[in-house]
């Protein structure tokens, strides 16, 4: 979230409401450990003002923030970004 924030406003987009509906898969690793293997992150962004990004844009700024991301670089588990428009 913190990436994506200062993506956007690198950007010049200014953020009204920033809500993620996370949902984790826990399953046996190869080891037979638990652990969490998918996190599912469902943002939804109200942006304000008159630069408002199209879809494309958003996605981008996810890309970009996903690939940014420390802890996204940090984890072995398999992060999935399913904005919600």
């Amino acid at each position: 979230m913190l990436t994506f924030l200062a993506v956007a406003s690198m950007k010049k987009f200014i953020i009204e409401i920033y809500e993620d509906t996370a949902v984790a898969i826990l399953e046996k690793n190869e080891k037979s450990r638990m652990m969490i293997t998918k996190l599912y992150l469902r943002p939804k962004i109200t942006f304000m003002g008159d630069n408002i990004p199209d879809k494309t844009i958003i996605n981008e700024m996810h890309h970009r923030a996903h690939i940014e991301c420390f802890i996204a670089n940090s984890v072995v588990t398999e992060i999935i970004i399913e904005p919600v428009f």
